[in-house]
């Protein structure tokens, strides 16, 4: 078409990414193994049971009444898995909270609240977008359009205050009156959305890089709030947020360039010239070339990813490997992205209220439980993040949704990107070594002086802190370890009231041994 320019996109997510596709793995379709989900169709389960099995199956699901169901036919296929695994249409790996979760929840009720009501542990893990039949991630293109088209709007905006009417469009939460107003497709008292510009940029989903599946993990999703530790402190005397539920999601992890996307930015007027005044009433008023939507998103976005890792910081909350990877990046990038070149954008679950609305007009509902009512405030009081060890995990962990765009024109879908990219080499923590793997390269043992330790009661896990770093060892090893040392540390270390000091091997962030100073 005359008057469009045609773009590919390389894009490098920098963190755990989960957009929703409306499906989850049901715990009734896989079963784990090796810190794994293996899924399994079905149907061909008869191919690997015997007509005993199947008959106890059928026996099984035939009391529909029952409240044991569920957790039996869970007990069936676990204990059938060496069976099952082979036909296994894919596998997942899972952080090490949720594998543990599984160990001890998978085939048991989890409360008794009378005789006939009881909760399930269904376990049910929240899939990302897939594409059909292989089952490899994608990023949809809309949810990256909708990023973009946020920061245009703060483009234009510039962080001034709705109008009165827009405010009280309760119905569309003021969306339709405040962007018809500031993408001018406001005309004649009503929206007429033929004349969105943003009808203009077409991006297309952004598929995997070659025939690899994407690297994946499913994480737990844990709230923290955002006060400091000292403020929170101060105000003890009010009343506790309630825990948050659990989530269970299906993650694209940081991997460099492992998506590839098409982008088409249209003219309309451009692309018709003279008889563009013919249709003006029908026609978008404005333009967005691909440099202003460049510079738009990382007018936007980039800040607020370096003052989330800042505060996150503050509190130490994050995975400090994750921080010097995501710090270098930006600071290798920056060139790049001040030319237009490259941009940062946020997409997917918990991406952030703040991300999602535009300041000067940021009305944010902050629930406070049943008994009272929420607060409307400019911030939100709390973070989404992803824990890899448990729930209440403190530090080590991970923001959602961060990805970053390269940019360049489109000639030929065989041509070359040509230009190396910057490396985004975070990779997360092995639960457990693969036997199977014989990889000749591994980093020098270290040896930590003069340091405590932290265990984990819900999955055995010992970690280690020095300074800005940290290694952990889980089950079996961590079994292994604690036996090891003399019986009254074992006691106050299980307990979590031991304030002695260790010497500690380490490892790839792996702890090899402890000893006692």
């Amino acid at each position: 078409m005359k008057g469009s320019q045609h773009y590919q996109w390389a894009i490098t997510p920098l963190s755990p990414i989960h957009i929703g596709c409306g499906q989850v793995y049901e715990p009734t379709n896989y079963v784990v193994d090796s810190n794994c989900l293996h899924e399994f169709n079905s149907s061909t389960i008869a191919n690997v049971t015997s007509s005993q099995d199947r008959e106890e199956l059928l026996r099984i699901v035939s009391k529909r009444g029952s409240t044991e169901m569920i957790p039996a036919v869970q007990r069936f296929f676990m204990n059938r898995k060496t069976k099952i695994i082979p036909l296994s249409v894919q596998k997942v790996p899972l952080s090490i909270a949720v594998a543990d979760l599984y160990r001890v929840r998978a085939g048991k009720v989890a409360a008794d609240q009378g005789a006939d009501l009881k909760i399930f542990n269904q376990l049910a893990i929240d899939r990302t977008a897939f594409l059909q039949p292989h089952r490899a991630p994608y990023l949809p293109g809309s949810s990256i359009k909708g990023a973009i088209r946020t920061a245009l709007l703060h483009q234009i905006n510039r962080g001034a205050a709705a109008q009165t009417e827009e405010i009280a469009d309760k119905k569309n939460g003021g969306l339709h009156k405040l962007q018809g107003r500031l993408l001018n497709y406001s005309r004649e008292g009503r929206q007429k959305l033929e004349c969105d510009p943003l009808r203009q940029l077409r991006i297309g989903d952004a598929n995997p890089t070659g025939s690899e599946m994407p690297a994946r993990r499913v994480y737990m999703a844990t709230n923290r709030p955002k006060a400091p530790k000292l403020q929170r402190e101060q105000g003890s005397s009010q009343r506790a947020p309630a825990a948050s539920p659990d989530q269970y999601l299906e993650c694209i992890l940081p991997q460099t360039r492992g998506f590839f996307s098409e982008i088409e930015v249209q003219d309309v007027q451009a692309a018709l010239g003279s008889d563009s005044r013919r249709w003006a009433d029908k026609l978008p008023s404005r333009h967005f070339s691909m440099k202003e939507i460049a510079q738009a998103c990382n007018t936007f976005y980039r800040p607020l990813l370096e003052a989330e890792i800042r505060e996150m910081q503050q509190q130490e909350m994050l995975d400090t490997h994750w921080v010097a990877e995501a710090q270098d990046f930006l600071q290798k990038t920056k060139t790049l992205m001040d030319s237009g070149g490259a941009f940062i954008v946020r997409v997917g679950r918990h991406s952030g209220a703040e991300s999602m609305t535009l300041p000067g007009m940021r009305h944010i509902l902050i629930k406070k439980g049943r008994e009272n009512p929420p607060d409307i405030k400019e911030n939100a009081t709390t973070w989404w993040l992803g824990a890899e060890f448990e729930k209440a995990q403190q530090k080590g962990l991970l923001p959602f949704g961060w990805i970053f765009v390269e940019v360049r024109e489109w000639t030929s879908r065989d041509q070359e990107w040509g230009v190396a990219p910057v490396a985004f080499s975070w990779t997360p923590p092995k639960a457990e070594p693969d036997s199977k793997e014989t990889s000749t390269i591994t980093s020098a043992e270290v040896v930590w002086a003069q340091v405590r330790l932290k265990y984990n009661k819900a999955n055995g896990a010992i970690t280690a802190q020095k300074e800005n770093d940290s290694a952990t060892v889980v089950r079996p090893g961590s079994d292994r370890i604690l036996e090891g040392l003399p019986k009254d540390l074992q006691q106050k270390l299980s307990n979590n009231q031991c304030f002695a000091k260790f010497t500690v091997t380490v490892q790839d962030r792996s702890i090899l041994s402890v000893k006692p100073e």
